[in-house]
């Protein structure tokens, strides 16, 4: 045999062999010693349960006066759109449309996706997945549209605005 390889071959074997001690710590740290349970079974220990969190990606909605001065000004053109809109929910296309038809622009490559993103912040207005985009009040299945026929939150007019109606999610949590 090569020199080389039979070197080669004996690193490799004390690289493995120092893995295997650290299994084996870990084992001895559960109770298991050559690779038995205490009580002679040869299942490891279970796991503890995590409880389930919520993804770090997804973030809180928020009412208007929360975005940036552009995600305010598309957020606002999405709510004056859907309003105008007589058939809904109304398509992220179609919205994307009528935002820029308003003058509005909607920055980046994916111009659905980005605004898709915004809107889905916004308490304003809720998504009914593919089918598209309603008012945050036309979701809560009453058939009913309230009193007061604006957004939730008070930057955009709604019924916090002047100080009437109950609380929303807008002012709940502030």
């Amino acid at each position: 045999m090569d020199a080389n390889i039979v070197q080669q071959m004996k690193a490799e074997e004390a690289d493995l062999m120092r893995k295997l001690d650290a299994v084996r710590a870990f084992l001895a740290a559960y109770g298991v010693q050559n690779g038995r349970a205490p009580s002679g079974e040869r299942n490891m220990p279970k796991p503890a349960i995590v409880p389930a969190t919520r993804p770090a990606s997804v973030r809180d909605r928020v009412p208007l006066d929360r975005f940036t001065e552009y995600g305010r000004e598309v957020v606002k053109a999405a709510i004056t759109a859907v309003k105008k809109e007589t058939v809904r929910p109304v398509l992220t296309r179609r919205l994307v449309e009528l935002i820029e038809a308003e003058g509005v622009e909607i920055r980046g490559v994916d111009k659905v996706n980005a605004l898709s993103a915004l809107l889905a912040r916004s308490i304003d207005l809720t998504s009914i997945g593919r089918r598209g985009w309603t008012l945050a009040h036309e979701e809560d299945g009453d058939g009913q549209e309230p009193e007061e026929n604006g957004p939730h939150s008070t930057s955009a007019g709604g019924p916090d605005a002047s100080g009437e109606g109950g609380p929303t999610p807008s002012t709940v949590f502030d």
